[in-house]
């Protein structure tokens, strides 16, 4: 199962930068770095010169490589970046009137703001074999995207605005299980899905609402 954790750290991009500059680099570069968790230090192993699949990963944390690519060889000035914003993207649920970023790491501060990736979710991808997880609070403070989510019903729409493609799912079935039952979350061969995950009942259940979504043809 392929999931995606964003990180900002400051060593590695301090590396990467003086690697740029000692060498001269122009353009879309993809760095490979292997870290040392016993001292907590990053070696790069490999330079590729082109797009690698981290782009997905910048995308993640705010930058849009391909736009980035395109206006430099327009020659045109290139927008000033304005730091980390690791949301992946957003979704959209006609029913419940609602449109919530999607952050791609889940934490008490990503879901006082919108939904998150939950662990060991894949990316939401329009790639057969994918299982995306997004969970996020339906009551308490803050914020409560998934607030009605009881609404739903098999056949409504479930959209997911990422920054290079956007993937729209229909329900296939609601449900509550417990903590430890994770056998509907898992990725089923040749198939597309997402899940909606929220506690229930509401934001102190030790029970979870999932909403089951397959890929819209």
């Amino acid at each position: 199962m392929m999931s995606l954790v964003v990180d900002d750290n400051p060593a590695v991009k301090e590396i990467c930068t003086q690697v740029v500059r000692s060498l001269e680099l122009d353009g879309n570069f993809g760095f490979d770095l292997l870290y040392n968790a016993n001292d907590e230090t990053s070696y790069v192993i490999e330079i590729n010169p082109r797009l690698t699949a981290g782009v997905v990963s910048c995308a993640a944390a705010g930058v849009n490589l391909p736009y980035l690519g395109m206006k430099r060889l327009l020659g045109e000035p290139l927008p000033e970046l304005t730091g980390f914003r690791p949301v992946l993207g957003v979704l959209c649920i006609p029913r419940l009137e609602l449109e919530t970023p999607v952050y791609a790491v889940a934490s008490a501060l990503s879901l006082r703001r919108g939904a998150a990736l939950a662990a060991d979710s894949s990316i939401p991808s329009a790639e057969e074999g994918t299982h995306a997880l997004i969970a996020a609070q339906r009551g308490g403070g803050g914020s409560a995207p998934f607030r009605g989510i009881e609404r739903l019903r098999p056949g409504d729409r479930v959209d997911f605005l990422g920054p290079l493609e956007t993937v729209s799912y229909r329900v296939l079935e609601t449900g509550v299980i417990l903590p430890g039952q994770t056998g509907d979350l898992r990725i089923a061969e040749g198939e597309t899905l997402l899940t909606l995950i929220t506690t229930h009942p509401l934001q102190d259940g030790e029970e979870r609402y999932i909403v089951r979504c397959g890929r819209l043809e």
